[in-house]
């Protein structure tokens, strides 16, 4: 009976997962590069704040907190970048390997396998997690942090693990391949912790305060007598066990929650609420309690059982659901959905864009990437660029109209440059799920060595290859740049006697560059990883890892050179502004927040100048060694 019962609660998908994982080489390497990366950070965040190579030990006392914040907030971004990359594949591996089928046929049922495969990924990014447990024992030995905060960091970290690992997996049972799923992951996530903030700025939601006080009053009414009974039973025990009844009752008070800090909608569904609520300004003790966390993750708990609910219901639905291309399914329903409108006594079926039947002449292959995929044909394009534009649009007027941004950011508007920000980082991956899939999608229909087979140049198949992302690329364009213009004029119209009356100038013309270089950068350097890579997820994590790289790298080189070669690191500085902008994000950031060095032309005119360079650079890599990288002999 007991080996029955042990075999029963076996959990085998769960221990193959883990096996597997624990067996892989670059499990340890991660791991390592991984807590590099995070005492790294911590330390020259440490650093920065404190002065502590220029303090006495006695000065540092009570400086914890200052370890405690890098380490949660750097683990919390390492688990929104590495958590997807280590979950979408739980269910669509199994899809593509035809395999999920067999694992119905055993003795697990769908609950079972769809648990196995997220506690098996839970566990695994948990583990990595753990190799942070030194720093919460330094904050608190350091002192400045109270309990409450270390447990309160701990649990956003477990709630963040938790619901990215649950839409990962939810989107994982949806969609046939992993790249697909790896998207929306990303575009799901994006949208619930970043979308709402924007509205909320823009709309002024910041009046439902009243709304959260009364709701701060239900609470704390409903949970007063349920503390009350707990507390009076845990302190019966406790004075059974020997306890001092006076000392005991002071553990035990009720601290009354007040919910008016989370008057903004987004802090619900996101975890990091729960430890900025524990450490925001008046701190622990006589304004939060512990049960004040166990109310701030209840939202979040929700969210995750929603995610799970929804994995469960696609998990054997969506088993056998195929890869064609559902997106170019969706917009030809759209465009039905169109011509049916387009058929009244006013437009009569008029048509301003018609298709043409062309055949491909002299450029067979750029004529398939922009006649018969989703995202080259010019009517579908245009399509998802109303969908696209028009929420840009009328968010960016009803800024501009109504001043509605805040003004952290000195004469810029908040609501602006977040929008801003979010566009690059949607259209940044939009681009390389695009780019970096371009060749490895051949080589999965198996039509690559046909390209290979005729009488064209490598050089020539990759130039017209990149026909549709080009296209692609000019429709991405128009959302950045009407958040650019938007924000010029918001800039322009802004400008007090504390700033200088040509900023618009100088961001307009910043980020009109910035738009025009990146994205064929980016692009190039994404089919450039296509070509070397054949899988098409292994081809989109790399594009992301070597881009991410190429941001956080040049950063950290200027701070350390600002902490122990002090290199004057202000923005006042403009060979300082120029070694930072060496990441391509730190131009963009520079410009939406109103960080103006003297020389700001300098910096401006230098960064184009120089990832125009790499860009010429890259374009032609891609073109001259894609022969040789394939393989492929070639006469000039």
């Amino acid at each position: 009976m007991l080996a029955a019962l042990i075999r029963r609660f076996s959990l085998p998908l769960l221990a193959k997962d883990l096996v597997e994982t624990a067996n892989r080489r670059r499990t340890y390497i991660l791991r390592v590069v991984y807590a590099i990366l995070l005492y790294g950070f911590t330390f020259l965040a440490y650093l920065e704040e404190t002065g502590a190579l220029r303090q006495s030990a006695i000065d540092l006392l009570g400086s914890g907190k200052s370890v405690l914040i890098p380490a949660v907030l750097l683990q919390f971004a390492g688990i929104c970048l590495f958590m997807p990359a280590l979950s979408v594949g739980a269910i669509t591996v199994e899809k593509e390997r035809n395999t999920l089928t067999l694992l119905f046929l055993t003795r697990l049922g769908p609950w079972t396998i769809l648990f196995e495969k997220y506690l098996a990924r839970v566990v695994n990014m948990l583990s990595n997690l753990m190799i942070s447990l030194p720093l919460f024992g330094l904050a608190y030995s350091l002192g400045g942090v109270t309990q409450l905060e270390i447990w309160a960091g701990v649990l956003m970290l477990v709630l963040m693990v938790a619901q990215v690992g649950a839409i990962s997996i939810a989107c994982s049972a949806f969609f046939h391949s992993t790249t697909a799923a790896f998207i929306w992951t990303y575009l799901i996530g994006t949208g619930l912790y970043l979308i709402p903030p924007i509205v909320s700025e823009c709309l002024g939601y910041r009046l439902t305060t009243e709304l959260f006080t009364a709701l701060s009053q239900y609470v704390n009414a409903v949970a007063l007598p349920l503390y009350g009974m707990v507390a009076a039973g845990t302190q019966q025990v406790l004075g059974a066990l020997g306890f001092n009844p006076l000392e005991v009752q002071g553990w035990f008070n009720f601290v009354p929650i007040d919910l008016r800090y989370q008057s903004d909608p987004w802090v619900w569904t996101c975890a990091l609420n729960v430890f900025v609520g524990s450490i925001s300004p008046g701190g622990p003790g006589p304004q939060t309690a512990y049960w004040h966390l166990a109310v701030r993750s209840l939202p979040i708990l929700v969210i995750i059982g929603i995610q799970l609910l929804m994995a469960r219901y696609w998990l054997v639905r969506r088993a056998a659901a195929s890869g064609g291309n559902r997106v170019m399914a969706i917009l030809k329903w759209v465009d039905q959905f169109f011509h049916r409108i387009n058929q009244n006594r006013f437009t009569q079926g008029k048509v301003l864009i018609q298709d043409t039947q062309t055949l491909p002449e002299d450029q067979p292959i750029a004529w398939r990437e922009t006649k018969k995929r989703a995202f080259g044909t010019a009517r579908y394009l245009v399509r998802f660029l109303v969908l696209i534009e028009f929420p840009t649009a009328v968010l960016c007027l009803l800024v501009v109209t109504l001043s509605g941004g805040s003004y952290r950011y000195n004469n810029r508007s908040e609501v602006l440059a977040s929008m801003s920000m979010l566009l690059w980082i949607l259209s940044i991956l939009f681009l390389i799920s695009k780019a970096a899939t371009v060749l490895p999608s051949e080589r999965l229909r198996e039509t690559f060595d046909v390209l290979l087979s005729t009488p064209m140049s490598m050089r020539e198949i990759v130039r017209q290859k990149f026909a549709g992302v080009r296209r692609l690329i000019w429709v991405l364009s128009v959302p950045l740049l009407t958040a650019v213009a938007s924000h010029a004029s918001f800039i322009q119209t802004s400008n007090t006697e504390w700033t200088d009356g040509r900023s618009w100038i100088w961001y307009a013309l910043g980020m009109c560059g910035a738009v025009w270089i990146y994205p064929r950068m980016i692009a190039w350097m994404s089919i450039l990883v296509g070509l070397k890579v054949k899988s098409q997820s292994k081809a989109i994590f790399i594009t992301l890892a070597i881009l991410l790289t190429w941001i956080v790298a040049p950063i950290v080189f200027m701070v350390i050179l600002d902490e122990f070669a002090h290199f004057r690191l202000d923005d006042d500085n403009p060979l300082a502004m120029i070694g930072c902008c060496q990441s391509p994000a730190m131009l963009i950031f520079f410009l939406e927040t109103a960080v103006e060095p003297d020389g700001i032309l300098l910096v401006i005119v230098t960064s184009l100048i120089e990832y125009g360079l790499i860009l010429v650079c890259l374009r032609e890599i891609c073109l001259s060694s894609a022969a040789r990288i394939q393989g492929r002999p070639e006469t000039r």
